[in-house]
């Protein structure tokens, strides 16, 4: 009786595979859904199963739902010692729900340890740009400094730290930051109106005036900045 019953229930299973499997090629996606559920009752965590309903799921706009089919995928790959491939998948959650920093961060940390230092940069200045918008300077900070170990002079990253800097009132810290990054490149102008600026929101005229005299010794078209210096 007991070997009868596992058939029935295996039978069970490929026929509503293969329902599911029609449903989802025809795009009756809610349909496809209650099918692959009821293989999933049969097949519990099933990594392949878990796959077509987290896709099914992301395209019906319901992210929890997939975020938590797609976590069991990253899981199976974990445990199959397939590291790069549930980085793919984690790579999938962060982009389901961007403002979700903690995936992101996890993610980035995942790239660092597979020495995949590009992508860490840019994962890392992701959950930084999103930490920043919803106010969470210091994790922004720390975020965007980890970035920019990985890719220095990066643009984007440096402009992070220097608002995280502002914000925090420590604009101080992110003119010195600058001070090295344009003595490495002392003719790029955006590096000199970034430090310009940095010098403006710690409040340091000297600071600001010197570097707005070298952006000018350069480009005359910056004259406006004189007038933020003035005001200071």
């Amino acid at each position: 009786l007991s070997t009868a019953l596992i058939a029935l229930v295996s039978g069970l299973g490929v026929w509503f595979l293969r329902i599911a499997e029609h449903y989802r090629e025809k795009e009756f996606r809610l349909k496809a859904i209650a099918m692959y559920r009821k293989v999933e009752k049969l097949k519990p965590r099933d990594p392949v199963i878990a796959k077509e309903l987290g896709a099914l799921y992301s395209a019906q706009g319901l992210t929890a739902d997939a975020r938590a089919q797609y976590l069991v995928v990253a899981d199976a790959y974990i445990r199959a010692g397939q590291t790069r491939e549930s980085l793919k998948v984690l790579h999938t959650i962060a982009d389901l729900d961007p403002h979700n920093t903690d995936v992101r961060l996890k993610l980035a940390e995942g790239y660092l340890k597979e020495r995949m230092e590009a992508e860490a940069a840019r994962a890392f200045s992701e959950a930084a740009k999103r930490l920043l918008e919803s106010a969470q300077f210091e994790k922004a900070l720390e975020a965007y400094s980890k970035s920019l170990e990985l890719r220095p002079n990066d643009r984007g990253a440096l402009k992070g730290i220097v608002s995280a800097h502002a914000a925090l009132g420590t604009a101080d810290e992110a003119a010195e930051l600058l001070e090295q990054a344009v003595a490495n490149a002392p003719d790029d102008q955006e590096l000199i109106s970034m430090l310009a600026q940095a010098y403006i929101e710690a409040e340091d005229a000297p600071g600001a005036e010197r570097a707005t005299a070298l952006l000018m010794s350069q480009d005359a078209s910056h004259y406006r900045r004189n007038i933020e210096v003035a005001r200071l």
